[in-house]
């Protein structure tokens, strides 16, 4: 990408001398941490080491602007790479100033997300003798890549809370270490001293291209009374992979689309007919079970209802409770007269279709709402036919670790510190030494989810699929470290919070693993509705099996 051959065309690349190659950062790394591919390009070794921690120059600019170009139009690179690749036409000497290499790490540094703004003007107003900190996200995944705390998503949604404790940690230990970055980390913070300057000295010098070294390093100048790694980290570990955090799923009246747009007809035996809006004429609907209809109905909320229902069989009166969906068309009537509309006698009102004389008493049910069953177990409702999980599966300290080398050798991140042969040993060593970890993962995944959601069909297929793979144990080849570590994510997905899925191509091509279908039934009226305060630590809770008894 730097160099043109005799005829003005990109020099050729010959396999016999591979080791004339290096991938290059246009943006030198230490100013902008970027490992894409936006970032790095193909060089000859010696261009290489002519551009040095630079940028290209003005003269192979010149040379290769036409070559870029062309790449560009033919949208082979972006229009940020090709900005980068021609920054020296925008520099007064073809070289970074140290003005733009300050900027550089600033950006890296400050939080620049307008939303982030907007939080931080909004706290800061509330809160006025508080100093609201704008932390940059990458100074934390910095923070978990030097110490091995890795960030699993699909695991479970305690790395939320994890991001929000380190990024306290490192945002507090930085101002302490070094006070003069105060203007560049606290809101409404502004500076008073010449900016290129005093990120010269402070920023540039011991900041991004140090800050790894000043939390990891014993012979950092920092006092220890600000950070001591041997007395500070064991803390934070302890806090990440023991602490309880609390979970907390925001319930919500939910607003949209009244039902999916594409129709079904009248033999669709998923959707039901009362389920189902009606097709329309100019003069009238159409009976839905004769003529199909729009469906499913998406539902606001549930309610829980105590009502009179004529058993014809015992041929008397008998009250019942049920739960039932409030559809989003019908919202805004039940909200505005709830027993109007839920004792509504008409033909499509609430009583005909449910088969009810009277209702007599309900209860308000949003969606998402915790419900612990008997037997403690817990779940999202989400409406009268379909649950979601609320479990949050945990690893240990060394599980999670193992995770993190794995991660480490697949990505061949820098920002992971995978550029020396020691890193990749490192890695390599970590995984054999801890190979039986999976088996024990496997172990405890599967007690966790017999205890929380049963001992269900899915979760024996699950554990055949694990115990069925075609590799059984784990080696240092990326092909075998990719093959467990894609399909661990996957049995993750299992106990993590939310819908079910079915996992396809489990260990196995063409295994799947169907997904559970929890749904509210009769008992699930005899367990106990729990309101969470945002944080947690508040509940209400309520026993669903005492409704209607007053």
């Amino acid at each position: 990408m730097y160099s043109l051959d005799k005829n003005g065309s990109p020099t050729p690349l010959y396999r016999d001398q591979l080791n004339q190659y290096e991938v290059d950062h246009i943006i030198p790394y230490s100013f902008l941490p970027i490992d894409s591919i936006d970032n790095k390009v193909l060089t000859h070794r010696e261009n290489n080491q002519r551009k040095l921690d630079n940028i290209p120059d003005k003269e192979t600019v010149a040379n290769m602007k036409p070559f870029w170009e062309k790449l560009y139009n033919a949208k082979l690179i972006s229009q940020t790479k090709y900005q980068r690749l021609t920054t020296s036409e925008r520099t007064p000497d073809g070289v970074l100033t140290e003005s733009m290499k300050a900027g550089f790490i600033e950006r890296q540094l400050v939080e620049t997300r307008q939303i982030i703004k907007h939080v931080a003007r909004i706290l800061d107003n509330r809160f006025s003798d508080t100093k609201i900190i704008t932390l940059k996200s990458q100074l934390v995944t910095n923070f978990r890549n030097t110490f091995h705390i890795a960030k699993i998503r699909e695991l479970n949604d305690y790395h939320h809370a994890h991001d929000a404790y380190l990024a306290v940690v490192v945002g507090q230990t930085l101002l302490k270490a070094y006070p003069k970055l105060a203007p560049e980390l606290i809101y409404g913070h502004h500076a008073h001293f010449n900016r290129h300057e005093e990120n010269k000295a402070t920023i540039r010098k011991y900041l991004y291209s140090n800050i790894m070294r000043f939390f990891n390093n014993p012979d950092s100048k920092v006092s220890k009374d600000i950070w001591d790694c041997n007395r500070d980290l064991p803390i934070i570990k302890d806090i990440i992979y023991n602490s309880q955090v609390n979970f907390v799923k925001r319930t919500m009246i939910k607003k949209g689309a009244f039902y999916n747009q594409n129709p079904v007809g009248k033999f669709n035996k998923q959707i039901a007919a009362n389920n189902r809006y009606p097709l329309k004429t100019k003069v009238s609907s159409l009976d839905t079970s004769i003529y199909g209809g729009y469906g499913p109905m998406n539902s606001a909320l549930s309610i829980i209802i105590i009502a009179e229902r004529f058993n014809e069989k015992k041929c008397k009166i008998e009250t019942v409770k049920e739960f039932h969906d409030i559809f989003i068309i019908d919202y805004k009537k039940f909200n505005n007269d709830p027993f109007q509309f839920l004792n509504d006698t008409s033909e499509n009102g609430f009583l005909k279709k449910n088969n009810i004389n009277r209702v007599l008493a309900f209860y308000r049910v949003p969606k998402y709402s915790l419900m612990q069953k008997i037997d403690g177990t817990r779940m999202l409702f989400e409406s009268k036919s379909n649950l979601h999980k609320a479990t949050q599966f945990k690893l240990t300290k060394t599980q999670n670790e193992l995770f993190f080398h794995m991660r480490r050798l697949l990505t061949k991140s820098n920002l992971m510190d995978l550029k020396s042969e020691s890193a990749i040993k490192e890695s390599q060593n970590f995984i054999l030494k801890h190979k039986e970890e999976f088996d024990n993962i496997s172990n405890q995944l599967s007690a966790f989810s017999q205890k929380m959601l049963g001992d269900t069909t899915s979760l024996k297929n699950l554990i055949k699929g694990y115990n069925e793979r075609k590799i059984k144990e784990i080696n240092s080849s990326e092909e075998t470290i990719k093959y467990f570590y894609d399909n661990f994510i996957k049995m993750f997905s299992f106990v993590k919070s939310g819908a079910p899925k079915d996992i396809n191509d489990f260990f196995n091509n063409k295994y799947t693993v169907a997904r559970m279908r929890p749904k509210p039934d009769k008992k699930l009226l005899n367990a106990t509705l729990i309101h969470q305060s945002i944080t947690g630590l508040y509940e209400t809770r309520i026993d669903l099996s005492k409704l209607g008894e007053d």
